[in-house]
């Protein structure tokens, strides 16, 4: 190949690779846009590894209330479609630490604990 073959080239390697990185930037914009619905709540539990909890989640949606018992260990996530959450949350392991991330409309709201019988209680609107 000739140098100007080889100069062509590339420049016909950058534009491609310009063009895929666009590309790729444009697909994960596109993704991130994808907004949860107004009345998702998103409820996640974590903390040190196998920590057990028990859960009492009260969901209104507007018209009907739900109550989900759980009894789990971290980490864990659940969805629900409601306006409030109303969430009582106790430590039953020993040993470990609880975290609970509460997410509706792009708010968020953290709390913790540690210890067997420690208790997070929230309420989100």
């Amino acid at each position: 190949m000739n140098r100007l073959s080889w100069i062509l080239l590339a420049s016909l390697i950058g534009f491609s690779f310009k063009l895929t990185v666009a590309g790729a930037n444009a697909m994960s914009e596109q993704i991130s846009r994808g907004d949860p619905p107004e009345s998702e709540i998103v409820i996640v539990f974590d903390g040190v590894p196998n920590t057990r909890f028990q859960a009492s989640l009260t969901i209104d949606d507007g018209g009907q209330i739900t109550t989900h018992e759980l009894e789990e260990s971290v980490p864990s996530e659940y969805r629900y479609k409601g306006e409030v959450l109303e969430a009582r949350i106790r430590q039953t392991s020993q040993e470990g630490a609880l975290s609970v991330e509460v997410r509706k409309r792009g708010n968020v709201s953290r709390s913790s604990s540690q210890g067997q019988g420690s208790e997070i209680r929230l309420r989100v609107r």
